[in-house]
């Protein structure tokens, strides 16, 4: 039953969200007005119910059931607060041109929802929260305590209706019976929502501190709450010092609260301290002196501090780490403030010290609270909370709710206003992680990240603000010192959200990452036409990025281990506590025998990220320059060839100069070839034969030179040396190819990127003389330029192979395109780049077969490879733009073909098995015809007879049935897949074809 009402409330959620992404579009507003407003309403009122459900779920999902119905209470009134009330349309306009339709109405007829939907929901806030309350303890409901809260959860949103402005707007009545009829069921729910107070949490939680015996207890408690409650809404609903006189208001006051101290058990000779705080409350209320609210302040200070000296002072055990007398001093300290801060607020006076104090409870609050939440994780499982979340989340929604209006009322200051919120938001970090205690590093990070939106405004018409560079070197020392002195806080949100000890660069790169975000706001304020900051910050979030991904080795001293430093010195950067993991894998991979390795020359890859982000940044003058860009080219791969060779082939110093040079070839060639110089097109075909022949040379000489360690490995594996040797030289030569397929990638992409510049520029060319010429529909056809194409740039000469240059004319834009880059001695672009690509693909397949055994899922990854082809002159003359998937599809197809009929071949040999055999085989040719025919549409793309679809798909399921093999039911499979493609891409074909026709 659950997962059907989550699958329904999921529709509707994403039905919704379509409604709400519908309705963002100019042309639906402007074409189809009703159909807008209609989504609008349907949107504001179907939220709210759809939403309870999934807050309910959700909420479920982290809590206690039997809490549920209380969240979902404060939920659905807030929902209702923000949909439910009268909301004027955002398509509405007071100027009829303006309006959605062109048609204009009053604002009293531009409210979305209509009175019946905010009836219904209003009825589901009123009842939701009890039927669910209902439907969890239905089966203990007899017992009063449901009761009560079965009450309370009835009372409260009738309450809410009834006291916030247009709670009722739905009455269908006069506004004078609507206001009547409001304070009627504010008065009717407050004395139900505090019969169910009563019973629920007084006479339920409180029991033990309430002094006076039974039935005097019920009769004074519910006397004193009863007065209270009626004095409140009396001065709410402003009855106060009209219908009833303060004189007698100030009394009753005083004698409610004398019977509340009696009830929890006041001495006589402490009774003048709540009595003193009864009478001045209600003398203020009357005079508004501050004295009068002085002698309030006192006696409830005085109060406060016997019940908790008188209940709490004995007892003699720590909550968290501090004892319980610091707790009750600091619930003391927090608790003068906020009887200090009302009085100063009412008479205007004071606005900075109202600032202070409310900074100093915002601080103790934080203390508090993390001492008091974060105890329940300290102490043995199943032990109850002692300070529930709940209370920790509506605790920073007041005081932030509090401190905006305090200074939007003028009654706080903004330096007040930023901190103290900032506080409140920082307390909320102990509900992520509260054995962490991550309040105060989170309100440092905060402050210091947002100081300079608080701290600098702009003027009026200037878009940023000035500020001295000495300024900004001292906002960006404070951030990096905070960002210091939060590592830990850091390290232990890395460490929770990683589920294990992180790796020392993740931390290092989380806290570079951490800096650059504390830095956005001070750049976005006051440097936003800094190009050369942002950048600097970019790249720093980046180089924390790349530590975290890399994640190199870092010294252990002034990391995690002290120093050799007289005067027993310790700078370092993590204690006891806070130990990142050190990579060593090796040891755990070969044994202790090989020694330690830990992975250096990651740094290369770094230094080399940094150096390519740095001349691509600009931020160096005269780094965009052609020059500049080929020797931070031949920078980066050195750098990259170094990391490869000596992690790839370690103690092979032949090897590792050939691919340091080789890497060093395919980045020059790549810069060269994006970023010319004169005369860089002859060198092209250089550095790529110089490659190709390192590439030879390598696999050549590395079947041939010695294996280092191989006296190391002869004493540790003596029984097999012969067979470790030849599996180290095969892995040798596995990561040799790895690296030279690396190199064929890049080379075939930056080749295939400038055959694509070369045809993009061509159509612009093109469409841009087409309509100056005035025929927009002009389509370039067969290649007319004079010439042959040279192929080699010049290094052979162009007479040479002018009769095979005639023969292998391309036509339409690649035919184009070759002629083009020709005039920059650039013809071959489109054959090399199919070579490097073949090249790469084939021996990225080799690499499969050697590391997996020829596993057939590894060709769909290896396929999108052959995307990189292209129509060159020479190869794959008849290659164009709708036959780009024509060779992925192809290969993988044959791929499965051949290695399914290799391994029936081998089974039916090795077992003698030809009746599996003859199987397997027939199911092979069953599926084969699907990918004929697929690979056929894919050429032409001509529609192909839909009963060939219909005849040979039967087939192919039948060998996904029978098949004994993977590789024939992946290509069964793959076929039928492919069928299913086809069949949808020619029916889109044809409808685009009628609706042209």
């Amino acid at each position: 039953m659950m997962s059907l009402l989550l699958s329904l409330m999921s529709g509707a959620l994403l039905m919704l969200t379509g409604m709400w992404l519908t309705v963002q579009f100019r042309f639906i507003q402007m074409q189809y007005p009703a159909v807008v407003l209609a989504f609008e309403r349907q949107v504001l009122t179907a939220t709210l119910p759809v939403a309870a459900v999934m807050h309910a779920i959700g909420i479920a999902a982290v809590t206690e059931l039997g809490d549920v119905p209380y969240y979902i209470c404060a939920a659905l009134c807030l929902m209702y607060h923000f949909l439910a009330r009268p909301l004027e349309s955002s398509f509405h306009q007071p100027k009829a041109g303006r309006a959605i339709g062109g048609v204009t109405r009053s604002a009293a007829e531009a409210v979305v929802q209509s009175k019946v939907d905010a009836f219904w929901l209003a009825l589901a806030v009123a009842v939701l929260p009890a039927t669910s309350y209902y439907a969890i303890h239905a089966a203990v409901i007899n017992h009063w305590l449901h009761f009560w809260s079965v009450l309370v959860l009835l009372s409260a949103p009738v309450v809410y209706l009834s006291a916030v402005p247009d709670g009722l707007w739905w009455l269908p009545m006069s506004p004078r019976f609507v206001k009547g009829m409001s304070r009627l069921l504010l008065v009717l729910a407050a004395l139900g929502l505090l019969a169910g107070f009563e019973g629920r949490v007084v006479f339920y939680a409180f029991m033990p501190f309430i002094q006076v015996p039974p039935p005097w207890n019920y009769i004074t408690v519910s006397g004193a709450l009863l007065g209270l409650v009626l004095l409140a809404l009396a001065h709410v609903t402003g009855a106060l010092g009209t219908a009833m006189d303060v004189a007698v208001a100030g009394s009753c006051l005083i004698l409610c609260v004398t019977a509340g101290s009696l009830a929890v058990g006041v001495p006589f000779h402490w009774l003048p301290a709540p009595m003193a705080a009864a009478i001045g409350l209600a003398t203020y209320y009357d005079s508004g002196n501050l004295r009068d609210w002085g002698l309030f302040v006192v006696g409830a200070f005085l109060s406060a501090g016997w019940f908790v000296h008188h209940h709490f002072w004995f007892l003699d055990f720590k909550v968290g780490f501090v004892h319980l007398h610091t707790v009750c001093k600091l619930a003391m300290a927090a608790l003068l403030p906020a009887l200090i801060v009302p009085g100063l607020v009412m008479n205007q006076t004071g606005r900075q010290l109202i600032g202070v104090l409310m900074l100093v409870q915002a601080e103790l609050l934080c203390v508090l609270e993390e001492q008091m939440y974060g105890a329940h994780h300290h102490e043995e499982p199943g032990s109850g909370m002692m300070y529930p979340s709940y209370l920790v989340i509506a605790t920073s929604a007041a005081g932030i709710a509090a401190c905006q209006a305090l200074y939007h009322g003028w009654s706080l200051p903004r330096w007040a206003n930023w901190v103290v919120s900032t506080l409140y938001v920082a307390k909320l970090t102990m509900l992520v992680l509260p054995e962490a205690y991550l309040v105060l590093p989170a309100a440092v990070l905060l402050l210091t990240a947002g100081a300079p939106l608080y701290m600098y405004t702009t003027e009026q018409g200037k878009l940023r603000v000035r500020l001295g560079a000495w300024q900004g070197l001292a906002h960006v020392l404070a951030t990096v010192v905070a960002v210091g002195l939060a590592r830990f806080a850091v390290f232990d949100v890395v460490q929770w959200s990683a589920l294990g000890r992180p790796h020392e660069g993740v931390l290092l790169g989380a806290l570079l990452v951490v800096t650059a975000a504390s830095l956005l706001p001070l750049i976005t304020r006051c440097w936003a036409h800094n190009q050369t900051a942002m950048r600097l910050v970019v790249m720093v979030g980046v180089s924390g990025l790349l530590l975290a991904i890399l994640q190199p080795p870092l010294p252990r001293m002034g990391g995690a281990a002290c120093p050799q430093l007289p005067f027993a010195l310790c700078p370092r950067l993590w204690d006891e506590r806070h130990v990142p993991l050190h990579d060593a894998d090796d040891v755990a991979v070969w044994g202790s025998g090989l020694g330690r390795r830990e992975h250096w020359p990651r740094w290369l890859l770094v230094a080399a990220a940094g150096i390519g982000l740095l001349g691509l940044s600009g931020a160096v003058p005269g780094s965009r320059a052609p020059f500049a860009r080929l020797l931070v080219g031949a920078a980066v791969g050195w750098l990259v060839g170094d990391y490869l060779a000596l992690e790839v082939m370690p103690g092979q110093v032949i090897l590792q100069v050939l691919v340091i040079a080789t890497s060093m070839l395919v980045v020059a060639f790549i810069t060269l070839l994006q970023n010319p110089l004169l005369g860089s097109p002859s060198w092209l075909p250089l550095l790529a034969a110089a490659w190709a022949g390192a590439f030879v040379v390598s696999l050549v000489l590395q079947t041939s030179l010695p294996l280092p360690d191989i006296q190391r490995f002869r004493r540790l594996y003596p029984d097999s040396a012969l067979q470790v040797e030849s599996e180290r030289r095969e892995a040798v030569q596995a990561s040799l190819l790895g690296v030279f397929a690396g190199h064929a990638l890049l080379l075939a992409f930056s080749l295939k990127l400038k055959m694509s510049a070369a045809l993009h520029q061509l159509g612009r060319k093109q469409q841009g003389a087409a309509y100056s010429a005035g025929d927009p529909y002009a389509r370039p056809h067969k290649a007319s330029l004079p010439g042959p194409p040279d192929f080699f740039c010049g290094v052979v000469p162009g007479n040479v192979l002018s009769n095979l240059g005639k023969a292998v004319q391309l036509e339409g834009a690649a035919g184009l395109a070759v002629r083009r880059l020709s005039r920059e001695g650039l013809a071959w672009v489109p054959t090399a780049g199919n070579i490097a690509t073949l090249l790469a693909f084939g021996i990225c397949v080799y690499l499969n077969m050697y590391m997996t055994g020829g596993a057939a899922e590894a060709l769909v990854l290896l396929a999108p490879l052959l995307l990189m082809l292209s129509p060159d002159p020479l190869l794959l003359r008849h290659l164009g733009e709708r036959q780009r998937y024509l060779p992925p599809v192809m290969a993988v197809s044959a791929y499965l073909a051949a290695t399914a009929q290799l391994q029936v071949l081998k089974w039916a040999v090795e077992y003698s098995d030809w009746t599996a055999f003859t199987l397997n085989t027939g199911m092979l040719l069953l599926a084969l015809p699907l990918h004929v025919i697929f690979c056929k549409y894919l050429w032409d793309q001509r529609p192909q007879p839909l009963g060939l679809l219909v005849a040979f798909g039967p087939l192919a399921v039948l060998s996904l049935l029978l098949a004994q093999t993977d590789a024939i039911r992946y290509l069964a499979g793959g076929g039928i897949i492919m069928a299913a493609m086809q069949y949808f891409s020619m029916r889109h074909s044809k409808r685009v074809g009628m609706k042209v026709v």
